[in-house]
């Protein structure tokens, strides 16, 4: 068996085709995501936390232990190597930035690549990290030993400036979309999208400091932006993510042509979304954990499937990646403690995962839980805008309609913002002591759920 990773630190499940995506370009996530299980309710388990520490390597929930407490589960690194499988991480930097603290695969390889409107995007950091991995799956195809290979990228880093090529890929669809809406030319000039002259580019290229300035700065930080700049800077977000659906595809192509009479499987995912625009400023005043961030892809392709791949709405999170990588290589699991179920029993015999909530957090103490129809969250005291605060503000959000969690119903629906934090107090309680958790039971009492 061949299992192989590809992690995305930041990438939105909104701007995939496969999740509903209807403009931008995505044809080989679009083309895996047929031919295999596509999980449409994948959360997060816990959003600022140390790559290390992520429940993709341990199965624990890492937000309700607090941040300062240790892991004390077994990891995935140490289990692969008791099953001696090999196992090796490549990590994704930009050259300006060291990567993150990393598991202990028996390898680690850091790989480095730059972004910027004069880079060939072969030099990218994804690209990168996609010719190493072309390399492994080459080395790998000349024996059946099992090995599993983790691919940990930046996804759509900050800021998102991808080479010119990309950037102004869809300009020339915010061209006609700015020209429907405008009666005249006078909109056009103020966000500096006409159409180039002959010597003249779609993107400045002497000039890429509006685009480090909308796009976001090397800190990670986004500057609150005009509707107009915002406008650009979607455009070319969504070219950075044509660029790594590119990618992914060369991926792809390898994968089938090296390992295709080898059992392989495939799982991508993200850590977290991202905010995005004129949202973001409002997002997280109201609420520390959006529905944007916390919700996430997850695709499992796996080589062997005689079948079509189907889409499926059980819960799942992050903590579940551990158990379902042991699976894949039949490691008995049964002695391992961790908080997540296999995934693969779902992946290869359709079976349910029986739960009716999903909970999260993040390292800031703030936390929340995700119904079918409701989402509740609870924002710190030292994380709110009001300075007098002494108390958790709670907000409630109604789903699926109120996607970008603009409409807070907890006023309106008390009974269920008390149920949902009962049964949010449990889990915690649970999750703090137990491992694995003992899961609570949804609470009734409303005739919402």
């Amino acid at each position: 068996m061949k299992t192989i990773i590809l992690t995305f630190d930041r990438f939105p499940l909104r701007m995939l085709g496969c999740y509903g995506n209807h403009w931008i370009e995505t044809p080989n996530f679009d083309r895996l995501a047929v031919r295999s299980v596509v999980f449409d309710y994948h959360f997060a388990e816990c959003l600022g936390g140390k790559l290390s520490r992520h429940a993709w390597f341990d199965g624990c929930f890492h937000f309700a232990k607090g941040s300062q407490q240790a892991p004390t589960a077994a990891e995935i690194s140490q289990l692969l190597r008791q099953a001696k499988i090999d196992s090796t991480m490549m990590v994704e930097c930009d050259a300006n930035a060291p990567s993150d603290d990393t598991p202990d695969f028996e390898e680690i390889i850091n790989v480095t690549g730059c972004d910027g409107l004069e880079i060939d995007h072969s030099h990218t950091p994804f690209a990168e990290i996609i010719s190493r991995a072309d390399e492994w799956i080459a080395t790998s195809a000349e024996s059946d030993d099992s090995k599993l290979l983790w691919l940990k990228s930046r996804g759509v880093p900050i800021p998102w400036v991808p080479p010119d090529f990309f950037a102004s890929l869809y300009l020339d669809e915010l061209e006609a979309e700015l020209e429907i809406e405008s009666d005249n030319s006078e909109s056009m000039a103020s966000v500096d999208t006409a159409k180039p002259t002959d010597d003249e580019s779609t993107v400045e290229r002497d000039e890429p400091q509006p685009f480090d300035r909308i796009c976001g700065d090397a800190d990670g930080s986004v500057h609150p932006i005009s509707s107009d700049e915002w406008q650009i800077a979607r455009f070319v977000y969504a070219g950075y993510v044509t660029m790594l659906d590119v990618w992914l595809g060369r991926l792809l192509e390898n994968i089938e042509k090296n390992l295709s009479g080898q059992p392989v499987v495939l799982i991508i995912s993200a850590a977290s979304g991202q905010l995005l625009g004129e949202q973001m400023a409002e997002d997280e005043a109201q609420n520390a954990l959006p529905e944007q961030l916390v919700h996430t892809p997850l695709i499992i392709w796996n080589s062997a499937a005689e079948h079509l791949g189907n889409r499926r709405s059980d819960f799942v999170q992050t903590v579940d990646m551990l158990p379902t990588i042991l699976d894949t290589f039949d490691i008995d699991s049964s002695h391992v403690k961790c908080d997540g179920t296999s995934l693969w029993p779902t992946v290869i015999n359709n079976e349910r995962i029986a739960r009716d909530y999903v909970a999260l957090g993040d390292a800031a103490g703030n936390t929340g839980i995700r119904t079918r129809e409701l989402y509740l969250t609870r924002t710190s005291a030292n994380q709110t805008r009001d300075e007098s605060a002494e108390n958790e503000a709670v907000a409630l959000f109604l789903k699926p309609d109120d996607f970008w969690d603009v409409y807070d119903a907890s006023e309106q629906r008390s009974e269920d913002v008390a149920r949902l934090q009962a049964t949010l107090d449990a889990f915690l309680s649970s999750a703090r002591v137990d491992r694995p958790v003992v899961w609570p039971e949804l609470q009734t009492g409303s005739a919402a759920d």
